[in-house]
C-alpha cells in the first residue's frame, strides 16, 4: 500500500474510566513511520487500553485515538490501514488456519492467494489445513501476524506479540518488524520483556497509572545505561512523587 503524508498513530489526551477507575488519564503519544515504538509499563499501566483504543475497540471518554489522522472506524478499509495482533484467544478452534484467514480476507476484498502468501511469510503454510484448536500458542501468534499482514497495511500494532514464541520465533519476529519499519511502516507494540524491547525499539514510551511518564529514543537509552536502568529510574521517580 502506498503511504500518505500523515502516516502516524496518535493517542491524544486519552481518558478512559472503568467503574470509576482511570485506565487512561490524559495519555498522549505518537508512533511515527519508519520506527518501532514500544509501550512498556507495569501491569495495569494502560498499555492494553491504549492499544485497544487505537484499534477502535475501546471508546474513550475523552481525547482521540488516530490512525493516519482519523479514528480507525472511519477508514474505508480498516484492514488495509492497520494490521492488529491482540493475542491468540480470538480464533475459533473448529476452523482451520486457512479458513480463518480466508473469511477475513474475502470480507475485505483480499484474494485467496494473499492468504497463502501471508501464511508462507509467517511460517505456518504447512499447518494451513489444521484446525486452530490443535495449534500451539506460538502457531496462533503467527496466525495473528498473518492476519495483520493480509491488507499490506501501513500501520502495525501488536499487543505482547512475543508471547508463545520460542527463541527462533522471537528472532524471526524481530526481523519481520525491522523489515516493516524499513519499508516506512508505523510499528507500535507493547511488551513486558525489557531485554527484547531494548534490542528492538527505536523509541520507548513508559505508561503507568494511565499516564505517559516518559519517552526515550535508542540513543538516549544507551546514554542512560540501558532500558532497564532508565525504566526503573523513571517509574521509581514517579512513585516517589506520589508520596
Amino acid at each position: 500500500m502506498m503511504k500518505g503524508k500523515d502516516m502516524v498513530m496518535q493517542l491524544v489526551n486519552a481518558t478512559k474510566r472503568y467503574r470509576g477507575v482511570l485506565a487512561l488519564a490524559g495519555a498522549s503519544f505518537t508512533a511515527e513511520d519508519g520506527r518501532i515504538s514500544c509501550l512498556v509499563g507495569p501491569n495495569g499501566a494502560g498499555k492494553s487500553s491504549a492499544i485497544r483504543a487505537m484499534c477502535g475497540l475501546l471508546v474513550l471518554d475523552e481525547g482521540s485515538a488516530l490512525v493516519d489522522g482519523a479514528p480507525l472506524p472511519l477508514h474505508l478499509c480498516p484492514l488495509r490501514s492497520l494490521g492488529v495482533v491482540l493475542g491468540p484467544e480470538c480464533w475459533v478452534g473448529s476452523r482451520t488456519g486457512y479458513q480463518s484467514l480466508l473469511g477475513l480476507a474475502l470480507s475485505n476484498g483480499i484474494t485467496a492467494s494473499r492468504v497463502r502468501e501471508c501464511m508462507e511469510r509467517t511460517g505456518i503454510a504447512d499447518v494451513a489445513d489444521r484446525r486452530v484448536a490443535a495449534y500451539s500458542l506460538g502457531m496462533k501468534q503467527r496466525l495473528s501476524l498473518a492476519a495483520a499482514l493480509l491488507g499490506d497495511p501501513c500501520n502495525l500494532i501488536l499487543d505482547e506479540p512475543l508471547n508463545g514464541l520460542d527463541p527462533k520465533g522471537v528472532r524471526w519476529l524481530r526481523g519481520l518488524l525491522r523489515e516493516q519499519a524499513g519499508r516506512g511502516r508505523v510499528v507500535l507494540l507493547s511488551s513486558h520483556l525489557l531485554d527484547e524491547i531494548e534490542t528492538l525499539a527505536d523509541r520507548v514510551i513508559v505508561l503507568d497509572g494511565g499516564r505517559v511518564l516518559a519517552e526515550c529514543g535508542a540513543d538516549g537509552l544507551r546514554e542512560a545505561g540501558g532500558l532497564e536502568d532508565w525504566f526503573f529510574a523513571v517509574t521509581e521517580e514517579a512513585s516517589d512523587a506520589k508520596g
